[in-house]
């Protein structure tokens, strides 16, 4: 059964995030866990005799997980009976630090897809280099979905992904037409051809081999050109009418000069565009069937 894995800071951006999980887990004959993770009780010089004592410490920091936990708990059913998707809604509470958190529940719960929320006065830099999701794209092992608070519930309807034309992107375009198949998307796969630099590459060829098994009804191939890659990607996307943002993370030097670029800054801050990144070996998501569902504990 396919899981989305939504961390809960209560915040705006993350109820948005649960409301495009809901939905996404509907479309997936999913369920969504919910999960919140808290820093553990740190104690200062004046409460040395707390420090001192084990059970005092340990019966603290239960207070602490316990007080998180009925509030999660609350959450969740606040969401079951506000929601009008019928999905499962589970719900955990971690202590520690959170990437390592989240990377272990995506592995123990075989997490299908994070959903997270972003702010829109986040920038870039922090987004994708600095923060929870900056090290969740390099490092999860399934796909992650940023989502900004002004983002529709469905941001599946026009969806742009941005191609290097390399091999590893087969299994994310895979998804992407199932999730087309789900959401009657339209799909554009995007390249960019950086005339700022000397080498060339054969895009007929790459383009052929990437895009063997999918059809013209399936996905649009554009090519643009431009001497700043992400400056290319802004333009296409906001004549596309993009909803979405997809690429595979990897350590091409195409997406090296995207992630520096000032102008990717703009594409998500500005634009305030959910960003889907999918890992290289991305497993493939499962589209079952309502009466298949059966809830993970």
């Amino acid at each position: 059964m396919n899981t989305i894995l939504v961390p809960v800071d209560y915040s705006n951006a993350c109820l948005k995030a649960l409301e495009v999980a809901l939905n996404l887990a509907s479309r997936l004959n999913g369920q969504v866990l919910l999960c919140h993770i808290y820093h553990p009780p740190v104690f200062v010089e004046a409460e040395e005799d707390i420090e001192d004592d084990p059970e005092a410490l340990a019966m603290e920091e239960a207070g602490t997980k316990q007080e998180a936990l009925v509030k999660l708990r609350d959450f969740a059913q606040l969401v079951k009976a506000n929601s009008p998707e019928q999905v499962p809604v589970g719900f955990t509470v971690q202590a520690g630090n959170v990437v390592e958190e989240l990377q272990k529940l995506i592995k123990d719960k075989a997490v299908t897809m994070v959903v997270l929320g972003s702010r829109k006065q986040t920038s870039i830099l922090n987004k994708v280099f600095g923060t929870t999701t900056e090290k969740l794209l390099k490092e999860a092992t399934c796909p992650v979905l940023a989502v900004p608070e002004s983002a529709q519930s469905n941001p599946f309807g026009r969806v742009v992904y941005a191609t290097a034309l390399e091999p590893y992107e087969e299994n994310a375009l895979r998804i992407l037409v199932q999730a087309k198949n789900q959401y009657n998307s339209t799909i554009a796969v995007l390249y960019v051809e950086n005339t700022g630099l000397q080498e060339a590459i054969d895009v007929d060829g790459r383009k052929k081999s990437l895009l063997k098994e999918f059809s013209q009804q399936q996905l649009i191939f554009s090519q643009v050109k431009s001497k700043d890659v992400a400056k290319g990607i802004e333009d296409y996307v906001q004549s596309f009418n993009a909803d979405l943002v997809a690429f595979t993370v990897s350590h091409h030097t195409f997406w090296q000069d995207l992630f520096k670029s000032s102008v990717t800054s703009r594409l998500l801050h500005e634009l305030d565009l959910p960003l889907l990144a999918f890992p290289i070996n991305t497993p493939p998501i499962n589209f079952g069937l309502a009466e298949d569902r059966e809830v993970v504990p």
